[in-house]
């Protein structure tokens, strides 16, 4: 009896240890898997995130502009910072557009913004109107396209993984 215990050992041994060596190598794979979902998103999060921060910066300025409220240099500087951390996160070549397209619009608001005629001028109305309109068209859509693309985005990864 006894020769028949070490017998099958060896053989036990053996298959245990792949067993281990496979759980272990199953277990790297999967943690490595895991952090790499992880990572994808945590950017993807991010970048939505900052989409949405921007986007209610920009809600924010054109309803302050609405009310006629000029004094907004304030959220015009919290928009470029917006932007400056957006231009980062963007990595896709869809969002990549959609960011020129904000950035660029925003650009020339500020340029529109500027060159506004101070307020007892008769046409100050007029540009101020037509400042926040290019605001809401140029700027802002796009900015909710983004949010939007992000979000859809986002959902297909957590799908995917």
């Amino acid at each position: 009896m006894s020769g028949l215990r070490w017998r099958f050992f060896w053989p036990m041994t053996l298959i245990s240890l792949c067993l281990v060596m496979l759980c272990v190598f199953t277990a790297v794979s999967l943690f490595h898997q895991q952090s790499t979902v992880a990572g994808i998103l945590r950017e993807n999060v991010a970048s939505r995130r900052t989409a949405v921060e921007t986007e209610e910066c920009l809600t924010d300025l054109v309803a302050l502009e609405q009310e006629k409220v000029e004094t907004v240099a304030v959220l015009h500087a919290r928009v470029r910072t917006h932007l400056e951390t957006m231009r980062k996160l963007c990595d896709e070549p869809e969002e990549k557009e959609l960011y020129d397209r904000i950035a660029a619009g925003f650009d020339q608001y500020l340029l529109l913004w500027q060159a506004m005629p101070p307020f007892p001028d008769p046409s100050h109305g007029t540009a101020f109107r037509e400042a926040t309109r290019f605001l809401e068209v140029h700027v802002l859509k796009p900015c909710t396209e983004l949010r939007l693309y992000q979000g859809r985005r986002l959902e297909d990864v957590t799908e995917h993984h």
